[in-house]
């Protein structure tokens, strides 16, 4: 997590505005696993719905789709004169596994992601990582954790 921040704060070449005003949409993608193009969409009173759709590298080649529904904390800690939040949310992912040993098996699972978020006033982008605890029910009751980093442009 520590890396994820010391990033974040060198790539910062523009000035940040605490407690940017965001509206509509974020496009973009995220690489870990999963790695996917990913959305997050402004519900308002910092509440969001986030998405993903790609593919899964983790022990099995899958398609990959997760959403959640976020609570993000704007300005929850400061690094010198730049401002990041942490959000946090519950939602669900599933994907459709086509190995050898499981052919065409789809998995159905409830997540639970942790992130922080950083946003650029000019351009209107989001740079964020998150690690996300996942409770699998079909087909079988496993854990898991899925750990991304992306960026997205808002519109």
């Amino acid at each position: 997590m520590k890396k994820l921040i010391l990033f974040l704060v060198l790539i910062s070449s523009t000035t940040y505005a605490k407690s940017i005003e965001l509206s509509g949409f974020g496009l973009g993608a995220m690489i870990g696993d999963p790695t996917a193009i990913s959305f997050k969409g402004y519900l308002g009173n910092n509440h969001y719905v986030d998405g993903a759709l790609g593919y899964n590298t983790g022990y099995a080649d899958a398609l990959y789709l997760h959403g959640d529904y976020l609570i993000e904390k704007p300005d929850f800690f400061k690094i010198k004169s730049e401002y990041f939040n942490l959000y946090y949310g519950i939602g669900g992912r599933g994907y459709w596994e086509d190995t050898k040993k499981h052919k065409n098996e789809f998995h159905l699972g409830v997540r639970a992601p942790v992130g922080v978020s950083y946003y650029f006033k000019d351009p209107s982008l989001e740079l964020f990582g998150e690690i996300s605890g996942i409770m699998e029910f079909v087909p079988d009751t496993t854990a898991d954790i899925d750990l991304s980093l992306g960026v997205r442009y808002w519109f």
